[in-house]
C-alpha cells in the first residue's frame, strides 16, 4: 500500500492562507493566475476532468470509476512541476483537486470549513490506510448524511419533537416542543456534560460564588442529594452508619449529602447508645466528612426504643427522626428485575427556564413570537451563558390568541414527571439512573413575569409580584418616605394558591396588604388562572422563583429616569455643563443596557467632582451617587467571604437610593407647584385673541373713560418660553383722549397680584414699534 502523507491543517491564519489561490505569495511561486479556476478556455485536460467530476457530484451523478485511469497521472508526481506533467502549474494531482474544490465556481467556503474538510480527509485517509485486509471500507452517501433522522435503519440519536395542538378562539395552532426531559436524556448520555450538570448543595459559609450556595438549593427537599457512593457502597438517607471513631457507643443517621470548602459531608443526626433497648437520636443536626464513614448497619430496633434527645429534654421520636428511621425516601426506587434492595442511583440536575418575546423580522414589529428555553443550573456561570448549553423548548406565534403561556400545561406535565424522577441512561455511571430535575427559577422581563404570575401589571393598584405595595397615584403628594423605604408584606405561595382557587378570583386573601385586610384576590391585582398550572410544581414558588432583572429594573428603569430628568430639567440651568457634554448625553434615548452601565460608572463621578459648585444639581447628584453604590454591589458576580454583610450592604444601599429618589421627587413636585403659583401658564391657555382690526377710537372717546396704567415687570425664562408678560397696577391715571389706542389685549387672567398679558407675534411687533420693548427684561 502506498505511503500516505497527511495534509497540513495548521490553525495559524498565515499557514492556512498558503492553500488559497488568492494568496499572493503562493501565486507568485507557482505562477497561478487569480482567475485560473474560472477560465473556461484553459487547455489543461486534467483540470477539466477534475472540474467535470466535481460538477457531476454536485448534480448527484458522482461516480469515482468514471474519472478515468489515474495511474499515469500519479506517476508524474515527481516531475518537479514541469509543464508536461499534466497538472501544471500544481505541484501534484492532489493539490489540483484541493484547489479545484476550494476555488472553483465561486462557492462560499470559510476558512473554518476548509480546515474541517482537510482534517476530515486526513482522518479518512488514515482510517483507510489502517483498515485490515478483507474489511470493506466505504463512505456514506449524501442522502444518509443529510437525511439520517428520517431513515428507518438509523441508530443515531435523534431529538424527537412533540406535536401539540393549541386551541385558540376560532383556530387551532400547531406547536412542536422539545421537552426538558428529552434534552436531559441527551445530556445524560454525554459523559462530559452529565458530570457538570449534577451538583451537590454547597454549604460553605459566607460565600456566594455559585448557585449551589443559594438558599433554595441548600434547603429545598427536591434539591437535597439523598444518596452518595462511598467506597463503592451506595449510602442512602435513613441509613445508620458506623463511624471511624474510638467511641463504639456512637452511630450516625444520614439525612442528605452536601459539600463545604471543597469537601463532601453527610448531614444527619448522632445516635447515642444509651442501652441495648434504648437509643437516643440527637435533635441538633451534625455534619461529618464522608471519610469518617466506616460501614453501614441498618439493623433497627423497635420504634419505642428510640428517643429524640437534647441537653435540655428527652422525648419520643420527632417527625424528622421517625421519617428517616421508618419510611423509605421517595427518591429511593427499586430497579426492576434486580436483586432486592438494589436501587437506582439518583442524580439531581436543577434547571432554569427562560422566556421572552421576539420577532420574525429585523424591525421587531411584525411576526411576534414567544419562546421558551432552558439551561442547566449546575453549570458554571460562563458555561450557562454559552449558546451550546442553552436548549430550545418551543416558540409560539403571538396571533389569534396564542401566546407563550399556552403551552404551559404541556411543559408542566413534563416538569412534574422530572420532579418525581425519570429513569435515564448515564454515560458516566454506565448504567440507568434516576434523574430529578426541579425548576430553580424562571428568567424573564418584568411584563413576562407579571403574565406568568397572572398579575394585572404596572397599571394596577398592587402591581408587584413579590410584595403588596399600593401604588399612590396622587398628583399633589407622595406617600411618606418610610412607606417607600421600609419592607412590605410579601406575596406568598399560599396567596397565589388561594387566588388560583376560584375562577373569578373572588377568594379572600386574609391580612395580605399592610394597610387593608381580607381583600378578594381580584382587588390585589390577581387575574385569571391561565398560568395556574405552574403552581402544581412542588419546586416553584412565584413570589421567590422569578428573580428581579437588573437590566430593566435598574439600568433601563431608575437610571434612564434620572438621566432624562438631568437632561430635560436640571442641566439647562447649569452654567458648567458644556454643549458637547450635553449633546452626547442627550443621545441616551437610544442607549441600550450596556451603554447605561458604562454611563453610570462615569456620570456619578463627573457630577460629584467636576460639578461640585453647581447648586442646581445638588438635588439630583445624591441620587446618582446612591445608584452608583447600588450598582457596584449588584454587578458583583462572586462574593468569596462575608456574604451576610454583603446582603446588609445591598439592603442599606436600596433604602438610601429610594430615600434620595423620594426627596428628589418631593422637591420637584414642590418646584412645579411653586411655578404654578407664580403664573406658569402654558401656551395652550392663551389663544391669539389680541386684535387691531376693529378699533373704533371715536366711539370710545365719546364716552368718559379714566385709564389706569399697568407697568410690565421683567420677564423670566418661563415668561419668554410661554409667550406672556406680567404687569402690576400703578397709581397713574389719565383721560382716554390723551392716548392713542393701537391694540386690544387678551388679558383675562389675574393671578398672584399680576395681570397676565398674552403676547401674540402681532402684539410683539406693536410693542417694538412703540418702544415698549424696553420691558423685555
Amino acid at each position: 500500500m502506498a505511503e500516505f502523507q497527511i495534509f497540513e491543517t495548521d490553525n495559524d491564519v498565515n499557514s492556512a492562507d498558503k492553500y488559497s489561490s488568492n494568496s499572493k505569495k503562493y501565486d507568485d511561486k507557482n505562477n497561478i493566475i487569480d482567475d485560473y479556476f474560472n477560465d473556461d478556455t484553459t487547455n489543461n485536460y486534467v483540470l477539466s476532468a477534475v472540474n467535470e467530476y466535481l460538477e457531476s457530484a454536485v448534480n448527484g451523478k458522482m461516480n469515482i470509476d468514471n474519472f478515468g485511469n489515474l495511474e499515469g497521472f500519479i506517476l508524474n508526481t515527481d516531475t518537479n512541476n514541469q509543464s508536461n506533467s499534466g497538472f501544471h502549474p500544481f505541484p501534484d494531482l492532489q493539490s489540483m483537486v484541493l484547489f479545484e474544490l476550494i476555488d472553483s465556481d465561486n462557492d462560499m467556503l470559510s476558512q473554518r470549513m476548509v480546515k474541517k474538510i482537510l482534517a476530515a480527509m486526513n482522518l479518512i485517509i488514515k482510517i483507510y490506510a489502517e483498515t485490515p485486509t478483507g474489511k470493506v471500507f466505504k463512505l456514506s452517501c449524501l442522502d444518509n448524511l443529510m437525511n439520517y433522522q428520517t431513515r428507518k435503519g438509523n441508530k443515531t440519536s435523534v431529538l424527537p419533537s412533540l406535536h401539540q395542538e393549541i386551541q385558540v378562539p376560532n383556530n387551532t395552532e400547531h406547536i412542536y416542543l422539545n421537552l426538558p426531559s428529552t434534552h436531559f436524556e441527551f445530556l445524560m448520555s454525554n459523559a462530559k456534560k452529565c458530570d457538570l450538570i449534577a451538583s451537590l448543595p454547597d454549604h460553605t459559609p459566607g460565600q456566594a460564588i455559585s448557585l449551589q450556595q443559594g438558599e433554595k438549593w441548600r434547603n429545598h427537599p427536591l434539591f437535597q442529594q439523598p444518596m452518595f457512593t462511598v467506597n463503592s457502597v451506595n449510602i442512602w438517607a435513613g441509613d445508620i452508619l458506623y463511624l471511624k471513631a474510638n467511641n463504639p457507643m456512637l452511630r450516625f443517621l444520614v439525612e442528605s449529602f452536601h459539600t463545604a470548602n471543597s469537601h463532601i459531608y453527610a448531614r444527619g443526626y448522632m445516635i447515642r447508645i444509651i442501652s441495648d433497648k434504648c437509643h437516643g437520636v440527637e435533635i441538633a443536626a451534625t455534619d461529618i466528612n464522608i471519610e469518617l464513614i466506616d460501614h453501614v448497619n441498618n439493623n433497627r430496633l423497635e420504634e419505642a426504643c428510640y428517643l429524640s434527645i437534647s441537653l435540655q429534654y428527652t422525648a419520643t421520636l420527632c417527625p424528622v427522626h421517625y421519617t428517616l428511621l421508618f419510611t423509605q425516601h421517595p427518591m429511593k426506587q427499586q430497579i426492576p428485575n434486580a436483586p432486592a434492595n438494589t436501587f437506582y442511583k439518583v442524580m439531581i440536575v436543577p434547571l432554569i427556564l427562560f422566556t421572552d418575546d421576539t420577532s420574525g423580522n429585523l424591525l421587531k414589529q411584525y411576526n411576534p413570537y414567544e419562546s421558551w428555553l432552558m439551561k442547566c443550573a449546575g453549570l458554571a456561570f460562563r458555561d450557562r451563558l454559552s449558546i451550546e448549553n442553552i436548549q430550545f423548548i418551543a416558540t409560539v406565534p403571538k396571533k389569534n390568541g396564542a401566546k407563550g403561556v399556552s403551552i404551559l400545561p404541556v411543559m408542566v406535565c413534563d416538569l412534574k414527571a422530572l420532579e418525581k424522577g425519570v429513569v435515564m441512561f448515564c454515560e458516566k455511571e454506565n448504567q440507568y439512573v434516576l434523574v430529578i430535575a426541579p425548576v430553580l427559577w424562571i428568567e424573564a422581563d418584568t411584563p413576562c413575569h407579571s403574565e406568568l404570575c397572572r398579575l394585572s401589571g404596572s397599571t394596577s393598584l398592587y402591581p408587584y409580584r413579590k410584595c403588596y405595595v399600593c401604588i399612590h397615584r396622587l398628583k399633589d403628594s407622595l406617600p411618606a418616605k418610610e412607606y417607600c423605604t421600609e419592607p412590605h408584606k410579601r406575596r406568598t405561595q399560599e396567596h397565589y394558591v388561594l387566588a388560583n382557587f376560584m375562577l373569578d378570583r373572588t377568594t379572600i386573601i386574609p391580612n395580605a396588604p399592610t394597610d387593608r385586610c381580607n381583600l378578594p384576590a381580584k382587588d390585589l391585582s390577581f387575574k385569571d388562572r391561565s398560568t395556574g398550572s405552574l403552581l402544581e410544581l412542588d419546586a416553584f414558588n412565584p413570589s421567590r422563583d422569578m428573580p428581579v432583572e437588573i437590566l430593566p429594573t435598574i439600568l433601563l428603569g431608575i437610571e434612564k429616569y434620572m438621566v432624562i430628568h438631568l437632561m430635560n430639567n436640571d442641566y439647562k440651568c447649569s452654567t458648567r455643563l458644556s454643549r458637547k457634554f450635553t449633546r452626547n448625553i442627550n443621545r441616551s434615548g437610544s442607549y441600550v443596557g450596556r451603554d447605561f452601565k458604562v454611563l453610570l460608572q462615569i456620570l456619578s463621578v463627573i457630577l460629584v467632582t467636576d460639578f461640585s459648585n453647581e447648586p442646581i444639581l445638588d438635588r439630583i447628584k445624591p441620587c446618582f451617587v446612591e445608584l452608583g453604590c447600588l450598582c457596584s454591589l449588584v454587578f458583583v458576580r462572586e462574593v468569596t467571604s462575608g456574604f451576610d454583610d454583603y446582603l446588609v450592604g445591598v439592603d442599606l444601599s436600596v433604602r438610601r437610593l429610594l430615600g434620595q429618589l423620594h426627596d428628589y421627587n418631593t422637591f420637584k413636585r414642590a418646584e412645579v407647584k411653586e411655578k404654578n403659583k407664580t403664573a406658569k401658564i402654558k401656551k395652550k391657555d392663551f389663544t391669539d385673541n389680541n386684535d387691531t382690526s376693529d378699533i373704533d377710537e371715536e366711539r370710545i372717546k365719546n364716552n368718559s373713560f379714566v385709564v389706569t396704567f399697568l407697568e410690565l415687570v421683567a420677564r423670566t425664562e418661563d415668561d419668554k418660553k410661554n409667550n406672556y408678560a406680567k404687569a402690576v397696577l400703578t397709581d397713574h391715571r389719565t383721560d382716554l383722549s390723551h392716548l392713542k389706542l393701537v391694540c386690544k389685549l387678551d388679558m383675562h387672567l389675574y393671578r398672584n397680584s399680576f395681570y397676565i398679558i398674552n403676547l401674540s407675534l402681532k402684539l410683539l411687533k406693536i410693542f417694538k414699534r412703540n418702544t415698549l420693548n424696553n420691558y423685555e427684561g
